[in-house]
């Protein structure tokens, strides 16, 4: 393995293809010239309401984690890009750049067990779970509907979505099971009818105005408002209109960053968004997203791990948050009126972190890796945990 602990600061994700020119990109977003660009974006460094430098939360923590590796799962893949535990019960998904893979959790023995693959080509960037964990949703060069029966446990291809011009990297299910958001590298977000009875994939409608990749999307709460990231850095408030016809997706609000915006993930029950940066800073944003005024606020940033925000995944209390990077450290913090605070990091992970995802009762995470073709299990039980609110 130690012919894989490269320089964390110099591993770039086969599926990003990091080169902007943070410029060029910032200018084309606000769509200004450089003399007005101070003006549009918000300062000089694109942060809006993010004066100052992040505060680093990690003081105090120490070097030993509640946290703790106890079975890895390694195929022959290069890489393995993203994971997702299934909402009911102990299995997972995950997608490579060759196939997607139906794993068994068994958190008492400490195993992961390979149940079933499908072949994806080239690539599985993102795969995510109905919430009835019937279903789920693959995402790659194109969208992929697929069936997981538990009598036998198995993968079975459904449909198939083709309309992206390119890689998707965005994907997130709709609160009502039938819908779902993607966005792409062919700057777009799109809405799909997700019809699980006739076992189709519907374009609904588009949206057109990233510059450059859209790295995710995250549906609001209430089903009609969605925030977008991408490598232009933005955070982009989008409204989709169900009652229109046809079916539309209205930007609400643009802030521009300054940074790569990563990833996205919106808090359920609240106004609460968070994203992850990487690029030129690594940080997580806390944002307000006020869906009635239209607007996004920038309340306050934090720094859980010190290279490139890959993951940002809720437990379902919201209280707690679990993040990681290409720094080889999963990171458990606490989450309280815009501020993460460090409770808990796994370091030593020397091949980087894609993806993480929670079990049904938060004991446990499945940990992609980004520079090979492993699933980790990590035992997080002894952690501290919230009060249910």
């Amino acid at each position: 393995m130690s012919s894989l602990a490269a320089n964390t600061e110099d591993r770039t994700p086969d599926r990003r293809g990091y080169a902007p020119s943070r410029g060029s990109i910032l200018l084309a977003a606000c769509g200004v010239s450089l003399c007005s660009m101070l003006l549009a974006c918000g300062g000089d460094d694109g942060g809006g309401a993010g004066d100052g430098e992040p505060a680093d939360d990690d003081a105090g923590t120490g070097a030993s984690s509640c946290l703790k590796t106890v079975a890895e799962l390694d195929g022959p893949a290069t890489y393995v890009y993203t994971v997702d535990w299934s909402p009911v019960d102990d299995y997972a998904l995950a997608g490579t750049d060759e196939d997607i893979r139906l794993i068994r959790a068994d958190t008492e023995a400490e195993k992961l067990e390979l149940v079933d693959s499908l072949l994806k080509t080239p690539k599985a960037n993102v795969v995510r779970w109905s919430a009835d964990g019937r279903f789920a949703l693959s995402a790659g060069l194109e969208l992929e509907l697929l069936a997981v029966p538990r009598d036998p446990p198995e993968l079975v291809f459904v449909a198939s979505y083709t309309g992206h011009e390119a890689d998707i990297y965005g994907l997130d299910w709709h609160p009502d099971g039938a819908h779902a958001l993607t966005g792409g590298r062919d700057g777009t977000v799109r809405l799909l009818a997700v019809d699980l009875d006739a076992g189709t994939l519907t374009e609904q409608a588009i949206f057109y105005g990233h510059v450059g990749k859209v790295l995710a999307v995250s549906w609001a709460p209430d089903g009609r408002h969605a925030i977008s990231v991408g490598e232009d850095g933005t955070v982009r408030l989008l409204e989709v209109d169900f009652d229109a016809d046809p079916i539309e997706i209205r930007q609400l609000a643009l802030e521009v960053d300054g940074d790569l915006e990563n990833s996205v993930s919106w808090a359920a029950g609240g106004d609460l968004v968070l994203t992850g940066t990487w690029f030129e800073r690594h940080v997580v944003q806390a944002w307000s997203a006020d869906v009635e005024a239209g607007t996004l606020s920038l309340m306050k940033e934090s720094v859980p791990n010190t290279t490139g925000i890959t993951t940002l995944e809720w437990t379902r209390d919201h209280q707690r948050i679990a993040t990681a990077g290409h720094d080889d450290t999963l990171a458990l913090s606490t989450y309280a009126d815009g501020e993460l605070t460090s409770m808990a990091r796994l370091e030593g992970h020397d091949t980087g972190v894609h993806a993480v995802s929670w079990s049904v009762d938060e004991n446990d995470l499945v940990m992609a890796s980004s520079m090979i073709d492993r699933v980790s299990l990590v035992d997080a039980r002894d952690c501290p945990r919230s009060e249910p609110r």
